[in-house]
């Protein structure tokens, strides 16, 4: 999978008429004022829940990278990740991101 953060630049007439000024394929997330906090903030909190990243993948992620260094120091074979946790994490990505589009 692959994602990238896009920022918009729009700019409101007095009619709330809304005007697309530019796309930034690389925005800043430097913050300026609260409100600019509260939305870059926003953002990236909904970014990592889309993404379905959680304390309990970290720790899996991690565990499953020490088996592999381990067993490449071993006998220099990758262990792969089993069927069915393969299937298990895109149901569970596919439930988040479900609920959050919705």
């Amino acid at each position: 999978m692959c994602f990238e953060i896009l920022g918009f630049d729009i700019m409101f007439d007095s009619k709330c008429k809304p005007y697309l000024l530019e796309v930034n394929h690389s925005p800043s997330f430097s913050c300026d004022s609260p409100l600019d906090e509260k939305i870059k903030g926003e953002l990236i909190k909904d970014t990592i829940r889309l993404l379905g990243l959680s304390k309990k993948r970290k720790a899996m992620y991690r565990k499953n990278i020490q088996m592999h260094l381990d067993q490449r120091i071993m006998n220099g074979k990758f262990i792969r990740l089993p069927q069915n946790m393969k299937e298990q994490f895109r149901k569970e990505f596919d439930e988040v991101r479900q609920q959050f589009e919705l």
